[in-house]
């Protein structure tokens, strides 16, 4: 199953019952199955479509970086450049078209469904 990594555009939560019953709240991105709820909030400009991931992303790696970049930011940094901080390191990691360490280097571009 295809993974994104999506972010609230508003105040408000929505939940993907035929999704695997993901939760997404405002605040922070999250990463998510794509499923026709989550595809018909993208296109309803709902969710922002931060990048589509490989299989082996999880939240919990995500919040790991967001909570790394917070970590090693700057004491004046905003919160808004510590979350683009750690949404870059993650997506260096398990943005689809990411170097895979063992394919000698290679981009997966695979088909994106």
């Amino acid at each position: 199953m295809t993974k994104l990594l999506v972010e609230i555009n508003g105040n408000f939560s929505l939940l993907d019952y035929f999704g695997g019953k993901q939760n997404i709240k405002p605040g922070r991105p999250y990463v998510v199955n794509k499923s026709a709820f989550i595809s018909e909030r993208i296109s309803k400009n709902q969710l922002s479509l931060k990048g589509t991931l490989k299989d082996s992303a999880t939240d919990a790696a995500l919040v790991k970086a967001l909570n790394e970049a917070a970590k090693t930011s700057k004491k004046d940094a905003s919160a808004e450049d510590i979350k683009s901080a750690g949404i870059k390191n993650f997506l260096k990691d398990y943005d689809i078209n990411a170097k895979d360490e063992t394919s000698n280097g290679s981009r997966n571009n695979g088909n994106q469904q």
